[in-house]
């Protein structure tokens, strides 16, 4: 007997478990670019004052 509501439930769970891998993967790169952005702006702050 085939069961429908098992593969609703592991079908949520399966979309559950990438959602929360993709939540983790864009705070992952969210971080990244916050990280390459202070570089980014640190590098920039260098130059004008060597600039001025």
């Amino acid at each position: 007997v085939h069961s429908w509501t098992a593969d609703a439930e592991r079908g949520r769970l399966d979309l559950l478990v990438a959602w929360q891998g993709d939540r983790r993967l864009l705070s992952f790169a969210t971080g990244q670019a916050l990280a390459v952005v202070s570089l980014i702006r640190y590098y920039v702050a260098r130059a004008l004052e060597q600039a001025l």
